[in-house]
C-alpha cells in the first residue's frame, strides 16, 4: 500500500522549453545550478507515495514557486526570469520574451501543474503534501544575507522558528507538533553529516525559508502541508561533484563526475510515521551521494506524474 501524500518537485527540471530554445542563453551549467539540482531523484517517492508531480522544464524556464504575476523586468528573479539567483542573463541580448510568450509558458507550464496540484491535494487518499526543494549552501547574491550559510536542512509551513501561526502569515499550513516532529527526525537523521562548511544548524523550522507560493496557496486547505529545503552542501560538494560539470537530473552520468564518497556517520531515523513523510531517499547516478541518499538505483522521472 502507497502511503497517503502528495510529493510535488517542482524546481527539479532538466529541459528548455522548445519555445525559448532560440532565445536561451543559459549554459547547462548555469540553469543546473539556478534550480534545484537532482531533486527529481533525490525525492523520488513514486512507488511509494500516491502523487508524485514533478516539473520537468528548469526552474530558469518556468518558476512554479512564484505567484503569475510576480515577473520580470518586475522581479529578474520571477516566474518568467530575466537573470537566475547568480543574476547570469537568462535570455540572450535584446531576447526577452514578450508578454505573447510570456502568457504562452504560463498557459503551457505554469498554470497546468497548479491546477493538477490543487486538484491533487483534495484527494481522499491524500493524507498530507510536500513541496520539496533543495538550496544553496550559502546565500545566494540576489538575498539580502548574501554568503550566509544555510542549515542543512529547513522546513516551511509559514509560521515562526517553533512552527507556530505568527506575522506576517497568521497562520500555518500544517500543526506545528507536526513540523517539529519532522525536523527532530531529520535532525537525528543529519547530525552526525560531515560537510564541508560550518552550518548554522542541522534542521531549522521557518529559517531561512517559510514556504513559497506553492506552499501558501496549497497549503490553504484542511490537508497538512509544507515545504523542505535541504541544502546541497549535503550532496553538491567537492567530495562529491565536479563544479565544472552540470549533469541533468534525469540521467546520464558524466565522466568529470567524481566518485568519492563524502564520509557519511548519519544514524538510522527512530520512527518515520508513514502516514507524516516517506522512506530513505533514492540516489542519483549522476553524483556520488553519502550511502543513506543512494540506497536504491534511480527510476526514470518519466514514471512520475510531469504536468506541462
Amino acid at each position: 500500500m502507497k502511503a497517503p501524500i502528495l510529493v510535488s518537485i517542482p524546481h527539479g527540471g532538466w529541459k528548455v522549453a522548445p519555445e525559448i530554445e532560440e532565445i536561451w542563453a543559459l549554459t547547462e551549467k548555469d540553469a543546473f545550478h539556478d534550480g534545484d539540482p537532482l531533486t527529481a531523484r533525490i525525492y523520488d517517492f513514486s512507488d511509494r507515495v500516491v502523487v508524485q508531480m514533478v516539473m520537468e522544464y528548469y526552474r530558469a524556464v518556468i518558476d512554479l514557486n512564484r505567484a503569475p504575476n510576480d515577473i520580470a523586468p518586475q522581479n529578474p528573479d520571477g516566474v518568467v526570469k530575466s537573470h537566475t539567483c547568480y543574476d547570469v542573463e537568462v535570455y540572450k541580448p535584446g531576447c526577452m520574451p514578450d508578454e505573447n510568450l510570456k502568457k504562452i509558458l504560463l498557459d503551457r507550464y505554469y498554470f497546468p501543474y497548479h491546477r493538477a496540484l490543487a486538484e491533487a491535494i483534495t484527494r481522499d487518499d491524500v493524507g498530507m503534501g510536500v513541496d520539496c526543494h533543495s538550496m544553496a549552501a550559502v546565500s545566494p547574491p540576489i538575498e539580502s544575507d548574501a554568503g550566509t550559510p544555510r542549515p542543512l536542512i529547513c522546513l516551511g509551513n509559514l509560521g515562526d522558528a517553533r512552527g507556530e501561526i505568527a506575522e506576517p502569515f497568521n497562520r500555518v499550513t500544517c500543526p506545528p507538533e507536526m513540523i517539529r516532529f519532522v525536523k527532530d527526525e531529520f535532525g537525528k537523521t543529519f547530525a552526525h553529516e560531515d560537510v564541508e562548511i560550518e552550518v548554522p544548524a542541522t534542521a531549522s523550522v521557518n529559517v531561512p525559508f517559510s514556504g513559497g507560493y506553492i506552499t501558501r496557496t496549497i497549503g490553504e486547505g484542511a490537508t497538512p502541508f509544507f515545504q523542505i529545503e535541504m541544502s546541497r552542501a549535503l550532496y553538491l560538494t567537492g567530495s562529491t561533484f565536479d563544479e565544472d560539470s552540470a549533469p541533468r537530473p534525469a540521467g546520464t552520468s558524466t565522466s568529470r563526475s567524481r566518485s568519492t564518497p563524502v564520509r557519511s556517520r548519519r544514524r538510522t531515523p527512530s520512527g518515520w510515521p508513514r502516514r507524516w513523510i516517506g522512506s530513505p531517499w533514492p540516489g542519483s547516478g549522476s553524483v556520488a551521494l553519502p550511502a543513506r541518499l543512494a540506497s536504491k538505483p534511480a527510476p526514470s522521472p518519466r514514471a512520475t506524474m510531469l504536468p506541462g
